[in-house]
């Protein structure tokens, strides 16, 4: 499937006007296949696809034990808050025992 404006604007579901406006232009200058003054001639090799694959995979790995540390954590603090929000019923429910307790004279 030829690389097109309207391709592009119907695998990402926008009208084919949308790539007409001039932020998106800019965008595209960047890329060859809409810049002829860029050259094509470039392709990487496997051994810069495999680093790149490397570098993404490690970084994944990092945000998979900071997401584990971090689900730790709030699991820790929801318990701890259904503590104190027990305690804290309780101490309201002692202290209206004792409000009621009062006698006031009259």
């Amino acid at each position: 499937m030829p690389v097109t404006k309207v391709s592009i604007a119907d695998e990402i579901g926008v009208h084919r006007n949308t790539m007409g406006l001039e932020y998106i232009k800019i965008h595209l200058l960047a890329y060859p296949e809409f810049n002829p003054n860029i050259e094509k001639s470039r392709v990487e090799t496997n051994e810069e696809y495999e680093s790149v694959i490397a570098a993404l995979t490690a970084k994944l790995e990092n945000a998979k034990k900071s997401n584990k540390k971090l689900v730790y954590e709030n699991s820790k603090l929801q318990l701890s808050n259904r503590e104190l929000d027990y305690k804290y019923k309780r101490l309201l429910g002692c202290y209206q025992t004792e409000i009621g307790k009062k006698i006031i004279p009259f």
